[in-house]
Order: structure tokens, then sequence, then C-alpha cells
């Protein structure tokens, strides 16, 4: 994903050269390309894209109403800029193309910024207030980098953690910094904050449908899904366990031509101690049947609150995970490969319907 920085201020004031240096060399961290930065009285920019296929990142262009502005934008790939109509509505969550996107639409003449998240909430945003001003990244730990943003864990966060509850849409672990929600747009002045949001609306259509349809439509979606995220990758990695959802991506991204998505490699974690739920034998025969490259790792030993574990897999969310240690060997051993692309069906279930849901609509629509 694409890295978004900005620093705003309504009193004009550049920020301290040594500061600046410290939130763009943190925000540059997250991407091996070079960024794009952009500076004028009262703001700077930054963006950098994650691989070559994506689009672009940092654009100018003449506002509908005349004047001009800047987008600083996170998309997924397949997006198209000529997406990027001067009539476009930016109060809609996503780009005239269907694709998801963050961003961070500037007016230089006004300062004015406007904050946007996709409705699903796969572009992350995040923003912390400074005297006069406000800066917004793509991750926490870039915003940690200026010396008013504080690293105070934020309690109501943590609370719900521990109960095993959701915290609250805009909440972060950290006290000074806050999140947008999924389909929510934040428009920030010198004077005022505006605040709408888009709910994501179910779509009952598919209860009309007859099994075959519904299968045959989740196939397309998923299929344009696991495309997307391989368009332009080096090398496609997969977490791949021998359950459904990590199988499924592993079995589309394999059909797909290589030119598309370069060669794939697989990573499973084991337990020697246990063979009744390891899962690396029928892993690994599930790879040879794709044709794709498969490696393994036991994970017995890997305390998830040894020493090693204290690096957390992402700097933005410093909590820790029984899971942790697995899924950070599993993460560098696809990095170390070359990898730019990893790919997995981590709690993929949670997004279906439960099967009583099922059995009703079943009932309900005559679908037997």
């Amino acid at each position: 994903m694409a890295t978004l920085l900005l620093w705003l201020s309504w009193r004009e004031a550049g920020p301290e050269a040594s500061v600046w240096t410290r939130l763009r060399e943190r925000a540059s961290q997250r991407s091996c390309f070079a960024g794009c930065e952009l500076a004028g009285p009262g703001y700077r920019l930054y963006a950098s894209k994650s691989r070559d296929a994506e689009p672009g990142v940092l654009v100018r262009r003449r506002a509908a109403d005349g004047g001009d502005e800047i987008l600083l934008l996170d998309r997924a790939c397949g997006a198209d800029d000529a997406s990027l109509r001067d009539d476009m509505d930016w109060s809609d969550a996503r780009l005239a193309d269907g694709t998801p996107t963050a961003s961070i639409r500037l007016q230089p003449a006004t300062l004015q910024a406007q904050l946007h998240r996709d409705l699903m909430g796969q572009r992350k945003l995040v923003y912390a207030r400074i005297a006069g001003g406000l800066i917004v990244a793509s991750g926490e730990d870039i915003l940690r980098a200026h010396p008013e943003v504080s690293s105070e864990l934020d309690p109501l966060y943590l609370a719900a953690f521990f109960a095993a509850l959701s915290p609250a849409a805009d909440e972060t672990v950290f006290r000074d910094i806050r999140s947008l929600a999924a389909g929510e747009t934040l428009v920030f002045s010198a004077t005022n904050l505006a605040r709408s949001q888009q709910l994501l609306e179910p779509d009952h259509s598919w209860r009309g449908m007859g099994d075959s349809a519904i299968v045959e439509r989740f196939a397309q979606l998923f299929h344009r899904s696991v495309e997307n995220a391989c368009r332009g990758a080096n090398r496609v990695g997969i977490s791949l366990s021998a359950g459904l959802d990590s199988s499924s991506i592993a079995a589309v991204a394999a059909r797909l031509p290589q030119a598309a998505r370069g060669p794939i490699l697989a990573v499973t974690q084991g337990f020697d101690d246990f063979p009744a739920i390891d899962e690396r034998r029928m892993a690994g025969d599930l790879a040879r049947e794709l044709g794709i490259e498969h490696e393994c790792f036991a994970a017995d030993r890997l305390h998830p609150f040894s020493d090693p574990a204290l690096r957390p897999v992402c700097p933005d969310q410093p909590q820790q995970s029984p899971y942790r240690e697995w899924k950070e060997r599993g993460l560098q051993k696809l990095a170390g490969a070359g990898a730019d692309v990893r790919l997995g069906g981590d709690f993929g279930d949670h997004l279906f319907a439960s099967h009583i849901e099922w059995v009703v609509d079943a009932i309900r629509f005559h679908r037997f």
C-alpha cells in the first residue's frame, strides 16, 4: 500500500527542519521506492508507492471550482488515473472506477484538508492535532516521529482490546492519534471540522438468486480481488494453511498468467510436537498440485512472549499477540525470498453470514 504524509499549519509557518526530516524518514521506511515531496506556505506533503503497478500517489490538478488542489492517494492496483476527473464527487469514499482508496485532498490557497477512507477500511489514515495544525499519515508509527505526539497508550482502546471487543471507530492504541473510520470523510480548516460517513449497506440482491448464480458471482469477485492484489508483483507470497481461505487464494493466484503476478512462494507453519494439527503435509500436497514453490517451518519453539517477539510485525500496533512470532517468521521467509505482495486467508470466515442465516434465506427464497 502507498504511504501518505501531510504536515499542515494554519499559522503558515514551516515545520522545523529536523521534525519534518524525522517524519519523512519514518514514512520512507515503508517503501523501497523513492517518494514524491511538495511544500508550500503552511504545508508539507510526502507520498510513496509500494510497487510499480500502483497508480499515481501525488497528483496536482485543477479543481472543479477553478482553484488548484493536491491529491495524495493510496489506491489498490488496477486503478486508472483517468478516473480522476475534475468534476469527481469526493464525498464518495470510492473513486469513479470503484477502487478502494484512502486520500488526502489539500487546497493550498485556503489550507483546507479533506481526508477520506474507503468503505471497507482497506486503506488506512490516521491523524493527530499539533499546535496550530494537523499531521496525517498512513500509520501511527509515522506520526509518533513528531515531538508533540505522545506515545502514551489509550486506556479505552486497551480496555476494549483486553475484553476482546472492537474499540471505538476513531480510536487507536495511542492516546494522541485518531483514525478515520471506514467510509468516513473529515474536512479540516483553521476554524472548523466537518465530519460525514458512508456506511457499507448490505447487498441483499443475492437472496433471490439460485445457488449456482451466487457461486458464479462470488467466484468472479474473488478472482478479480486476487488478480488486482497480484498485479505488478515481482513475486507473490502466500501464507498457506490447509484451510479453505488461503488455499482458495493460492488456487486462483496460481492460475493467473505468470506475467501478471510473477512466481509464487507459499509458506506454511507446522508443529512437530502436535502432528494432529500439523497442516504442512496437506499444504505441501496442495502446492505441488498447483505447481507453486512451498516452504515450511516448525512453530513449536516460537514463544509469543520471547524477546524476539517484542519487535512488532506492524509498527503501528505494538500490542502483543499469541500469533505474533509465528506470523513474523512467515513474513521473514517471504520477504527474504523477494515477495513484494503477501496474501493470506486469515479469519476470512468472519466476513460471511452464519449457517443459520444461510438456511433461513434458502427456505425463504426457495433456494434448494
